[in-house]
């Protein structure tokens, strides 16, 4: 996870310890985007079909992680390699953030959207803030 991926990430979890309706705010190029960070699938239980597509997203990932190890043991990769495809297919796998409850909110015309689910790629984060959004 590179630190821009980290920040944003621990941000995101911050609402829920504080409460009050806050939501993590991720503002992009052309969008405000707020929601709730998901920690695990049952928060989207409600929303069965979210449920499945976030457990699939962990899944694949945990795959991933296993496929490096096996791939790593029937190829004889030195240490550095093995190291560097592991740290590559995982930085950009966590790069991802996953939201419930999430409004769009569009910068030029102010028009939202609201959706149950969402994967945010952090890469695509120009800032990030805690609180409610409104219309103004």
């Amino acid at each position: 996870m590179n630190y821009k991926s980290l920040i944003f990430s621990a941000l995101a979890n911050t609402p829920k310890v504080i409460g009050n309706n806050n939501k993590a705010l991720f503002v992009t190029s052309d969008n405000l985007i707020s929601g709730i960070q998901l920690e695990d699938p049952s928060e989207l239980g409600d929303s069965p079909v979210y449920e499945e597509l976030y457990k699939a997203f962990l899944k694949e990932e945990k795959e991933s992680v296993k496929l490096i190890s096996e791939l790593s043991k029937k190829v004889d990769f030195d240490k550095t390699t093995e190291d560097k495809l592991r740290t590559e297919t995982l930085s950009s796998q966590n790069e991802l953030i996953y939201l419930k409850d999430v409004t769009i909110q569009a910068i030029s015309t102010g028009r939202e959207a609201s959706i149950p689910f969402l994967v945010l790629d952090s890469s695509k984060i120009i800032g990030m803030t805690i609180g409610t959004a409104s219309k103004g």
